[in-house]
């Protein structure tokens, strides 16, 4: 699917696109199963989206955790997340015609230093669910590094503390 520079950006800060979101459980075990059957729905909704025309966002917000973290599937022009659309202009011209892509975009405070990070899934979001075991490893992945930033944290200052 293609699209005009400028109309993507009109579409987005219109919030004229399908949005999807679930909510999950999960305890520090993540559950993979739970995380397949998520994602699967959500990459069914973005292929149906596109498959209508239609730009998507489908969300899993994720909770049981000790600190909440979202997982966005988005349809974009670039790495970029949906709230950044404005930046687009400084990568594209406004007439340009462009390819949609999807990207996994995780929103947490202990993702990294600018607690967001994206990847890009694939040039063509109508075959999201070809590879659902690639999302699920992703989002696995992201998850446990989430994780171990919350505990380096967490345990940083009881080592401060010890050493004193």
């Amino acid at each position: 699917m293609e699209i005009e520079v400028k109309q993507y950006q009109t579409k987005i800060a219109a919030e004229s696109y399908q949005n999807f979101t679930l909510e999950l459980k999960l305890t520090r075990r993540l559950a993979q199963t739970k995380l397949q059957d998520s994602l699967k729905q959500l990459c069914q909704q973005i292929q149906d989206a596109v498959a209508s025309g239609y730009l998507a966002q489908g969300q899993l917000i994720i909770s049981g955790l000790p600190f909440p973290i979202t997982f966005a599937l988005q349809t974009g022009i670039i790495n970029l997340p949906f709230q950044d659309y404005q930046k687009v202009s400084n990568f594209f011209e406004p007439e340009q015609r462009t390819e949609i892509h999807l990207y996994l975009v995780t929103f947490s405070e202990f993702i990294n230093a600018s607690h967001l990070r994206i990847d890009q899934i694939l040039a063509d979001p109508s075959q999201a669910e070809t590879q659902i075991s690639e999302i699920v490893k992703m989002v696995h992945d992201n998850l446990q590094q989430a994780l171990s930033n919350y505990d380096n944290q967490i345990q940083q200052p009881q080592k401060e503390a010890k050493d004193k």
